[in-house]
């Protein structure tokens, strides 16, 4: 990173609803001086709720209720963070995985409070954080004046979240943990004198310290996903996202799964015609060859790292519906804009995702809300990388019918 280049940063919040996700960050953008004049006047007439300051809709305010997803900018004293709030309620899982996918890091939100602390949404949407290989973690005991800022409380609740943390797999001896109280402000923005034995940072402190940009896709080898292509006058045009890397005009690409060779002509944007185009961009490409049929099943690679094209590969699963998946049963496997008719043809291993306890078995099928390695197996060959490689390539969902049945990741 160059000197004054400021890092960006994306992280989620995470955790069971009402435990106080959307006042922590509502809170912490009030403290530290970043709601806008009009939001800032509208949130006094409401009542002050902190919440009021994140939660997009109507609905949510008045149900007091994070429904969708809602992004946030908050600065720092090294970083800019991009804050996702998202939902805690089980109904709103897919928002919530939305979410989290974007993110490099989880603020893990635990209310202290009698009869809440860690609960099934808690350890679920923690499976789903290990299952997108996200390892920055902070967990947050909220609601710690409710206990009388009690430290055994704190320490009870940081134990049995430590232990599910080690037994689905995390580096539990890297996740940090910070009591707060979000109504209050305890801790968030400034420490207060409330909690004396916490000897720690704030939040906001702490927000530069456990949280790293993730690795620049740039140097990564080309990958290239397409959306389908338009004529513009006499030439063809494809709706292109880059991926990773970097692609230039006069480059030497190659479709896949298809084998087509072409060469890049053009690349075309809203604001003029550049020579190259970067990770995150969508732009239009000219080639100098007839694009292959269905070409939103197509990714571009260069020739000297090129897609790996597979017929089956190996994934970590978690079922997201009340429903179970069968050994063998018709699914359609959705890896960004492909969609390919697949089925499990072998269940590996199971995971309780409550207790985080492992069942090794040959299962017949996969129960709901439970996370297992699988076998898959395409009807015909498509793209598939590993997600630790490629993230946006190694990504997937599973739908039964219209139903978004599972969510996933290629690991092999």
């Amino acid at each position: 990173m160059k000197d004054g280049e400021v890092r960006q940063i994306t992280v989620a919040s995470v955790g069971h609803i009402d435990h106080g996700k959307s006042t922590l960050l509502g809170r912490l953008l009030h403290d530290s001086g970043q709601v806008k004049p009009d939001r800032l006047s509208e949130w006094k007439k409401e009542g002050g709720n902190f919440a009021f300051l994140l939660d997009n809709f109507e609905d949510e305010q008045k149900g007091e209720m994070t429904i969708d997803i809602f992004y946030a900018q908050l600065r720092t004293k090294k970083s800019l963070f991009t804050l996702i709030d998202d939902p805690g309620h089980l109904e709103f899982i897919k928002n919530m995985l939305t979410g989290v996918s974007q993110a490099t890091g989880v603020i893990l939100v635990i209310s202290a409070k009698p009869g809440e602390g860690i609960q099934f949404q808690t350890k679920r949407h923690l499976m789903l954080v290990k299952l997108l290989g996200i390892e920055q973690v902070l967990v947050v005991v909220n609601k710690m004046d409710v206990v009388g800022y009690r430290q055994e409380r704190f320490e009870e609740i940081k134990k049995e979240i430590s232990h599910f943390l080690a037994e689905v797999g995390f580096r539990a001896g890297n996740v940090v943990f910070l009591p707060v109280s979000a109504l209050q402000g305890n801790n968030v923005y400034q420490k207060l004198k409330d909690m004396p034995w916490y000897r720690g940072k704030s939040l906001y402190e702490l927000l530069d310290e456990v949280f790293v940009p993730a690795e620049s896709p740039v140097e990564k080898p080309l990958r290239v996903t397409l959306q389908g292509s338009f004529a513009l006058g006499s030439q063809k045009v494809l709706l292109s996202k880059i991926e990773t890397g970097q692609i230039r005009v006069g480059q030497e690409v190659e479709f896949l799964p298809s084998g087509i060779k072409a060469k890049v002509l053009g690349i075309k944007k809203n604001y003029g015609a550049p020579v190259v185009a970067f990770p995150g961009e969508a732009v239009g490409l000219v080639m100098n060859h007839d694009f292959p049929p269905k070409v939103e099943e197509q990714i571009i690679g260069g020739k000297e790292n090129l897609p790996r094209v597979r017929n089956s590969a190996t994934g970590e699963i978690f079922l997201l519906l009340d429903e179970s998946i069968k050994l063998g049963e018709k699914l359609t496997f959705r890896c960004g804009t492909r969609e390919i008719p697949s089925v499990i043809s072998k269940i590996i291993r199971r995971i309780n995702s409550e207790t985080g306890e492992v069942i090794e078995s040959n299962a017949k099928e996969i129960k709901p809300a439970e996370m297992a390695d699988v076998e898959i197996k395409f009807d015909y060959p498509t793209v598939v990388e590993k997600f630790t490689d490629f993230p946006s390539l190694g990504r997937f969902l599973f739908y039964k019918g219209k139903k978004n049945i599972a969510a996933g990741i290629v690991v092999d």
